[in-house]
């Protein structure tokens, strides 16, 4: 059975390098009969077990070795998973305890991720992981893991801690939506107010940032009917027994740190059968909270998360801020330890900003068609080259330079 029409909702980006030839692999996805029914459900297993061949087929490693004057600097072995899913064909489905499990074999083809692979990995960007908000702080109450707000920052951090040229900054107290954005569900990501915060830090480069929707209770006798309780109906329920699903939704942002422009934003939404004792206060990332049923939906979750934030992370530009220009010499706040040598150039960009008829800022990035070379590196800043005074083409503190 051809599931075509679910192929625009699975077409994923998901930004992973695959081998040169397309892959067929088997994986299995689950979803709660909730509200939405089986057809709802069935979408939402699909879309996880999508997910789960995505990252199967990445089983390939790519290798990249640099040299220096014969000598090999660095030698980089990363798994990569990238491709898109062309074909689905659902194997079969049954139903458990209000849960729709599906089995699925996907045809997945390979998908090249950045226009010029290479180059923008040969630097480290400083990627700021910030803090969580919750729409509904309550829904955290049942198991105690609110804390997700602010250590979900370092769990992100973790997972994509072995990825080359990511610097990673797990920030689990900022708030760079701040509280104000918390309780919304239809405004656009705004982290305006965090940039003079963010201009004091390392260099930081873009901000992962995000928003826990849904970590409410179900219980799986009533999913099919589309019965969903709060916590304050759960002492009708005798403990002990595993009778509840929970949910999981988060919204993800990426903005960039220097002009807070939203560059990549997506959505993840899993479930799974909760603890049995539904009191104990276990907290999220604990040991007791990954061996759960649910806490292993939310891994699998977590991990095709991060593996599409480190393709598209490692894609993005490298970028420094210009924090002087003196003469045909500009100050950048980047050096040794985001991989600047001697010799290296970068191009020149001017920051401009428009503005809307409300009062709206629209930053702008104008391409000099300059390039200056890196004459000396420090440990965090370095000094640039112009082949003419910075002057004639009207750079300022606070303008870029880049590297695509």
């Amino acid at each position: 059975m051809l599931h075509r029409s679910l192929l625009p909702f699975l077409l994923l980006s998901v930004l992973l390098p695959l081998a040169a030839q397309a892959v067929t692999v088997d994986s299995q996805g689950q979803a709660l009969i909730g509200m939405g029914g089986k057809d709802q459900a069935r979408e939402q297993a699909i879309r996880e077990a999508s997910q789960q061949a995505l990252l199967q087929a990445g089983s390939s490693f790519s290798s990249s070795q640099e040299m220096e004057n014969g000598v090999m600097q660095r030698d980089t072995t990363r798994m990569s998973s990238e491709g898109r899913i062309t074909d689905i064909k659902v194997l079969k489905e049954k139903t458990d305890n209000g849960v729709l499990i599906v089995w699925i074999r996907a045809e997945i083809e390979p998908e090249q991720s950045c226009a010029q692979p290479g180059i923008t990995r040969n630097y480290r960007k400083n990627i700021l992981i910030a803090a969580f908000p919750m729409l509904r702080p309550d829904d955290a109450t049942l198991g105690g893991i609110g804390n997700i707000v602010n250590d979900l920052s370092i769990d992100l951090a973790h997972r994509l801690g072995g990825s080359p040229g990511l610097a990673l900054l797990p920030m689990g107290k900022m708030q760079v939506l701040g509280a104000q954005q918390a309780p919304t569900t239809g405004d656009l990501p705004n982290i305006s107010l965090a940039l003079p915060q963010l201009r004091h830090l390392s260099n930081v480069q873009y901000v992962v940032s995000g928003r826990i929707r849904d970590l409410s209770m179900a219980p799986i006798d009533n999913a099919t009917s589309g019965s969903w309780l709060s916590p304050s109906n759960f002492k009708d329920y005798v403990p002990g027994l595993v009778t509840e699903h929970r949910q999981f939704a988060m919204d993800i942002y990426v903005h960039d740190a220097d002009d807070g422009q939203l560059i990549f934003q997506d959505s993840i939404q899993t479930s799974g059968a909760w603890i049995p004792d539904r009191f104990k206060q276990i907290g999220f990332g604990t040991e007791t909270f990954w061996k759960s049923l649910y806490g292993q939906a939310v891994n699998r979750s977590l991990d095709g998360l991060a593996h599409k934030l480190t393709g598209l992370l490692q894609c993005q530009p490298f970028s420094a801020r210009i924090i002087r220009a003196e003469g045909q010499r500009l100050l950048v706040n980047a050096g040794h330890q985001a991989g600047l040598r001697v010799g290296d150039t970068l191009q020149v960009y001017r920051q401009r900003y428009d503005y809307g008829p409300q009062g709206e800022v629209y930053p702008q990035l104008d391409d000099t068609q300059t390039s200056a070379r890196v004459s000396s590196v420090q440990g965090d800043s370095a000094w640039l080259e112009l082949p003419f005074d910075a002057s004639q083409i009207n750079i300022q503190q606070d303008d870029r330079v880049m590297a695509w």
